[in-house]
C-alpha cells in the first residue's frame, strides 16, 4: 500500500528545483524537474506515490492535464479526505499542511518531524525544507487510500496573527485601509480604499507577494506586513462574523 513516507520521498529530490506561480506539472512524469507552485508539488507526490489525482480542478482528468490548486485540495480534504489537525499532521510524514483563503492559499508536505516542511515556497526560495512553526495553517490533510505513520504524538501548535480573507470571519478596520493603500501606492489595488479585507484585496495582496516572489497565499501576514513597511498590531483590526 502506498505510504505518507513514500510521498516525502518522492518530494525530497526536487528540492532547490524553481518555483513559479501558476505552473502546471504532468503529474504522471515521475521525472519532471520543475517549475513548480506549492498544490502541483503536493499533488505530484500523490500521485507518485500512489497513481491517485488528488487536489486538482477535475481529479477525473487525466494526470498529465490535471490542474493542481490550493481551493481544489480545500475541495477534496471537505468533501473527500481525512481532515486532522495541525498538531497532529506535524508528526505525520507525508501529511499536507493547507492554508485556505477565498482566492488563494498555500499547501506544504510535512516531513513528520513535528516542525519540518517540503514546499514550493515562492519564487525567491523555490523548493525548499522550511517550517510549521509561526505560520498560519487551517487543515491538516490525509489523502484517502495512503497509510500514515500516525505513532508519534502531537506536537504543540500556536496560530499567528495575520490578515485573512475566509469564509464567515470578516477583517476591517484602520489596520485593512492602511493595507489597501500601500498596495494602490504600488500599483496593485486599484479600487478606493474601504478598511474591509474582500476579495479584491486578497488578490491585490497575492499579486504584490507574487511580484517580490513570497509565498503568494493572499494574505498579510508578518513576512508581507514587513515587505509592506508595516508591523501588524492587533488594535487596528477588527476581527468579527461575516
Amino acid at each position: 500500500m502506498a505510504t505518507g513516507l513514500e510521498i516525502v520521498r518522492h518530494a525530497e529530490p526536487k528540492l532547490g528545483q524553481e518555483y513559479v506561480y501558476g505552473a502546471r506539472v504532468p503529474l504522471d512524469d515521475g521525472g519532471w524537474s520543475g517549475p513548480w507552485d506549492c498544490a502541483e508539488y503536493c499533488s505530484w507526490a500523490v500521485f507518485q506515490t500512489s497513481s491517485t489525482v488528488y487536489g486538482c480542478t477535475d481529479d477525473h482528468d487525466p494526470p498529465s492535464l490535471a490542474d493542481a490548486w490550493t481551493g481544489a485540495w480545500k475541495r477534496d480534504v471537505l468533501a473527500l479526505g481525512i481532515r486532522v489537525s495541525v498538531e497532529e499532521a506535524s508528526t505525520i510524514p507525508g501529511a499536507m499542511l493547507l492554508r485556505r483563503g477565498s482566492n488563494s492559499g498555500h499547501i506544504v508536505i510535512s516531513n513528520g518531524d513535528g516542525n519540518g516542511t517540503l514546499e514550493a515556497r515562492g519564487r525567491l526560495y523555490g523548493v525548499v525544507r522550511y517550517v510549521i512553526a509561526g505560520r498560519i495553517w487551517d487543515y491538516g490533510v490525509l489523502v484517502p487510500g495512503i497509510e500514515y505513520d500516525r505513532s508519534n504524538p502531537p506536537m504543540p501548535y500556536v496560530a499567528p496573527f495575520g490578515i485573512r480573507n475566509v469564509a464567515k470571519i470578516r477583517f476591517s478596520g484602520p489596520g485593512v485601509a492602511e493595507i489597501q493603500r500601500r498596495l494602490s501606492n504600488l500599483g496593485f489595488f486599484e479600487a478606493t480604499p474601504t478598511g474591509f479585507f474582500d476579495d479584491a484585496t486578497e488578490v491585490a495582496v497575492r499579486d504584490f507577494q507574487i511580484s517580490v516572489g513570497v509565498t503568494p497565499d493572499g494574505q498579510v501576514d508578518p513576512e508581507t506586513a514587513r515587505l509592506l513597511g508595516m508591523t501588524l498590531n492587533k488594535d487596528n483590526f477588527l476581527i468579527e462574523p461575516k
